[in-house]
């Protein structure tokens, strides 16, 4: 609650919550200067600077009224902690609040009123109580305690002792609780409206006026400098971002990169003119005619780099050193048959040429039945026709034993695989042949033929090497990975566009490739002017400075100002936001009203009273007729009518708002609190499980369980079990709880695991009919809960199915013995791990398919 201020409070509270050139303004026109010309430039010109539109003036306004200082902009409690000696109340942790809704949960005797207390006495609210330490306990050495508070956007630590001066960052948080109910139905209010000089305010608003059509001049002589809105484009993005879409805020190298004409649109634009310009299957003909050209030059010089490859050249090594060997072993058995021949050559190329010739001539010839050489009695020679005698039969045999035996078979098959391995050594290809493949690729030769032409001289060395036979040491080639990254990528381009054009031969929509090709053509055009894009950008900034000053001036706040102050009795705006509380917390049957009862030294006072009495009992109080039900949610609807008329968005604290509140009137200020959250911290201290799941389910609150703990209270933790969300709290069951019983268990045995797991089934017992209630049946009907609620949920109903049913009666049963005592000749064993898993992800699994029906 906030008591109302005379008409001059009035004024000079409206006047120090202006910029400084406001405040200069009201003081010039309160020493009766002239509206001229100079005096409107001057005002123009500092309404422009920061320091003209700093709240901090240095403007003498103490001639001219007496005023407060002014209140705070944006305003949030962000915490409160480090209690000591401050009622039971020690927390180890801060207690912290949400920005907009915060609601704090307890059982009486937790600590809840005790914060509310602290804050309240924080505040300097009129009718805030002494401070008291534990009294129970010795007496604290030192009483204190710490707020964070975010003044403005910025974060503040107050460090407060008990009982000491207000905090005057908190001075406009208003605080309702039990004493704040009473003092509004038992006392007179003050209210702020009241006369005042009107006149004042009057001559603002001829000077707010003047500088709105100077500064609106100032904005009309700011002119675009984009070219004439192109017509040819139609509706193109690019052109719509250029003429409609560029905001003061717009960051100008977003914009530069939106409309930069890049090297791909350049390739996007010419492939959408050729697709639009020859035939679908003509340009992918072509396309196919030029990837085989490129994948002709990869494979040749690919395979050819393969052949000279460090892999290659070592089976070419192998090869060589396996002829050799063979060689080497068929001579050194030749050798032994040369010890019986009396002529040098023995086993060489000559003598074996001689050799086979005398094998076809026996063959053909001489002795074409026989086989070769023809050792029989009588034969003889093929070469001299003399009698073989028997030395030279058995040289004869020994010579084609020899020729036809296996080392020299051997040999000669490794020198002819030596042989041709060299033959198939590459050979470099003419320099006119690949300039005529790169020409047929449409390559670029000035960059592909020096790079074809050194790897295929590469490759030439090392063949050139390979077939000399003296040389010294052996050299390779490899093929850098990457070589031909850069045609592999064209070839997957022009597959792409092939398979475009194949399918622009089946379905050619000519339509969209022309307004494609339209949008790429205005992205052009609109690139060439980007320097006049940004241009436009500093503009809008300028523009938007302009708006910026314009709202300063706008007369609306000073013509409202200049009503509020005329008024002499409660203004009718405060009736009516009493009676719309009434109405908003469904007590508008409750006959009472706010009325005027007097005006004292220019304040004027209200109260509360029976509304439509009977005449005989006019006289009657209405703190004597109402219910204590009827009396909190009246002096509620008072106490919001008053403080929402403030001009800040100061924090609302209420300690246990709806004590003696039935669960209409719960359900209606649940929800008045969540819409006053919207706008403005609310924090909310109950006792009542019924109101913390509305204020969580309807409007998202962030909510904390404060408890009481062996060192003291207020200490904030997790919502307690049957405060959860039915289905979450399963979830922290299976994840949590049970993996830290399971490493009990695995750890330390059963003694350990018992009385963790024995929990969690009892928790779970309880959570499957919380499931039945919230899931099964939809919230429609609740234990406790008088209300019905069919809206938007008895339809869920239907989903339900006989497996759904016996899944929650098999769960019951298994679960209810850890729930309710067991005889002692029936003793139930606690399920190991792996059964409670696989209960709990039963349920959840169940849950998942549930809520997707």
């Amino acid at each position: 609650m906030a008591a109302m201020e005379d008409v001059n409070k009035e004024i000079m509270d409206w006047v120090n919550s202006q910029p400084h050139w406001v405040r200069l303004a009201a003081a010039k026109v309160y020493a009766h200067q002239e509206i001229n010309e100079d005096l409107i430039n001057e005002l123009l010109a500092l309404l422009k600077t920061p320091n003209g539109q700093s709240k901090k003036s240095t403007v003498d306004l103490s001639g001219m009224l007496k005023a407060p200082s002014v209140l705070a902009g944006d305003l949030r409690i962000v915490s409160i902690g480090e209690i000591e000696g401050i009622d039971a109340l020690a927390p180890k942790m801060p207690l912290p609040f949400s920005p907009n809704l915060s609601v704090v949960y307890g059982s009486n005797g937790t600590g809840k009123s005790g914060y509310a207390r602290i804050i309240k006495k924080m505040c300097g609210q009129p009718n805030a109580t002494e401070l008291l330490p534990n009294v129970f306990t010795s007496a604290p050495k030192k009483r204190q305690c710490a707020v964070v508070a975010k003044v403005d956007g910025v974060d503040k630590k107050i460090v407060w002792e008990a009982n000491g001066d207000p905090v005057d960052e908190l001075a406009p948080v208003d605080v309702f609780d039990s004493q704040e109910g009473v003092f509004y139905i038992d006392k007179e209010q003050e209210v702020s409206y009241v006369p005042n000089e009107v006149a004042l305010f009057e001559q603002l608003v001829v000077i707010f006026k003047k500088l709105q059509s100077k500064l609106k001049a100032e904005q009309d002589a700011i002119i675009t400098k984009l070219p004439i809105r192109p017509v040819e484009f139609g509706n193109s993005k690019y052109i719509a971002a250029m003429y409609d879409r560029l905001k003061h805020d717009s960051d100008v190298s977003k914009v530069e990169e939106f409309f930069e004409f890049t090297e791909e649109d350049a390739k996007s634009l010419a492939g959408l003119e050729e697709r639009l310009r020859a035939s679908p299957l003509e340009l992918a003909e072509k396309k196919k005619k030029r990837i085989a050209q490129m994948q002709l030059i990869v494979k040749q010089l690919v395979e050819a780099a393969e052949l000279v490859s460090s892999k290659s050249l070592k089976l070419l090594e192998q090869l060589e050193e396996d002829s050799k060997l063979k060689r080497k072993v068929a001579r050194q058995a030749a050798d032994a048959i040369v010890n019986e021949t009396s002529f040098d050559g023995f086993g060489n190329e000559t003598w074996k040429a001689m050799w086979q010739a005398a094998r076809k001539y026996s063959e053909e010839k001489a002795y074409p039945v026989s086989e070769y050489p023809v050792v029989v009695q009588g034969a003889k020679c093929v070469l001299c026709e003399q009698e073989l005698d028997e030395a030279a039969k058995q040289r004869l045999v020994k010579f084609e034993s020899y020729v036809t035996g296996e080392l020299e078979s051997s040999a000669t098959a490794a020198e002819l695989a030596l042989q041709n391995a060299l033959n198939r050594l590459p050979v470099k290809p003419q320099e006119s042949d690949l300039i005529t493949v790169i020409q047929a690729a449409q390559l670029d030769e000035e960059n592909w033929l020096p790079a074809l032409t050194e790897a295929w001289a590469e490759i030439e060395k090392v063949t050139i090497n390979e077939k000399d036979k003296n040389r010294s040491s052996r050299i390779h080639y490899d093929l850098s990975k990457d070589f031909f990254s850069e045609i592999e990528e064209l070839i997957a381009v022009l597959e792409m566009e092939t398979q475009q054009h194949n399918k622009d031969a089946e379905s050619f929509n000519k339509k969209s490739l022309q307004d494609e090709l339209a949008d790429l053509e205005a992205k052009k055009w609109a690139g060439g002017y980007i320097q006049a894009i940004k241009e436009e950008v500093l503009q809008l900034k300028a523009r938007q400075k302009i708006d910026e000053w314009l709202k300063s001036v706008n007369t609306t706040a000073v013509s409202k100002e200049a009503g509020r102050v005329s008024e002499i009795l409660v203004t009718d705006a405060f009736v009516e936001r009493f009676n719309n509380e009434l109405k908003l917390l469904g007590a508008s049957k409750v006959s009472v009203e706010l009325i005027k009862t007097k005006t004292k030294l220019g304040r004027v006072q209200h109260k509360i009273q029976l509304n439509g009495l009977n005449p005989k009992y006019s006289k009657s109080k209405a703190a004597s007729v109402l219910s204590e039900g009827e009396q909190r949610i009246v002096a509620l609807a008072a106490f919001l009518a008053d403080v929402t008329g403030k001009p800040n968005s100061a924090p609302f604290i209420f300690d246990d708002p709806i004590s003696s509140l039935d669960q209409t009137y719960e359900e209606q200020t649940a929800k008045r609190l969540i819409s006053l959250s919207a706008d403005r911290q609310v924090i909310v201290f109950t006792h009542r499980l019924s109101l913390l799941g509305q204020l969580i389910e309807k409007g998202g609150a962030d909510y904390r369980h404060i408890r009481r703990e062996p060192w003291g209270c207020g200490e904030h933790g997790d919502l307690p079990l049957f405060a959860k969300n039915p289905i979450k709290a399963v979830r922290d069951l299976r994840n949590s709880r049970l993996s830290a019983a399971r490493k009990a268990f695995e750890k330390d045995g059963y003694d350990a695991y018992y009385p963790l797991a024995k929990a969690i089934c009892s928790d779970f017992r309880v959570l499957i009919e919380r499931i039945v209630e919230f899931d099964l049946l939809a919230d429609v009907v609740m234990r406790h809960r008088r209300a019905v609620n069919t809206k938007g949920k008895v339809h869920r109903l239907a989903k339900v199915t006989s497996e759904d049913c016996q899944l929650i009666e098999t769960l019951m049963d298994q679960f209810s013995c850890f729930e309710h005592s067991q005889s002692d000749e029936s003793p139930v064993d606690i399920p190991d791990p792996a059964v409670l898993d696989e209960a709990l992800t039963m349920i959840i699994e169940w849950h998942e398919d549930f809520s997707k029906r």
